[in-house]
């Protein structure tokens, strides 16, 4: 999972949680130096539908990770929404608002924090 130096820019394309694997396959950036998002694989079946970026966190058989959405059709504007992913049944859902940059944090207390901007100032948190 995630390690204090990932960030949205850099961090690791494989994981395990137990005896679940994840992976992030055609990795890219969203723009030059911007956040690299990409296909979602836990245990080998893709999550459809969205590309997700990093890092990410995991509690109580639940994968959180940023999930690129696009949040105006007509300018072709993105954003991010937190995804969360049951890892057993791959059902998941996108909560709370959209946002520019997701950096995940830590859980803690039942929330999950994050960081909206790469040079961590502006600092957020989602009731999980």
């Amino acid at each position: 999972m995630m390690n204090k130096w990932d960030t949205p820019i850099d961090f690791d394309a494989n994981f395990k949680i137990g005896v679940v694997k994840g992976a992030y396959q055609n990795l890219r950036e969203i723009s030059q130096g911007g956040p690299v998002v990409g296909s979602l694989l836990i245990d080998g079946k893709q999550i459809s539908g969205y590309s997700f970026g990093g890092p990410s966190l995991y509690q109580n058989e639940y994968l959180y990770v940023p999930a690129l959405i696009r949040i105006n059709k007509f300018i072709g504007g993105w954003g991010f929404k937190l995804a969360k992913i049951n890892i057993q049944n791959l059902d998941f859902e996108l909560l709370g608002e959209s946002k520019d940059l997701i950096f995940m944090n830590k859980i803690e207390d039942n929330r999950l924090y994050y960081f909206e901007d790469i040079s961590k100032k502006k600092y957020n948190y989602y009731e999980i």
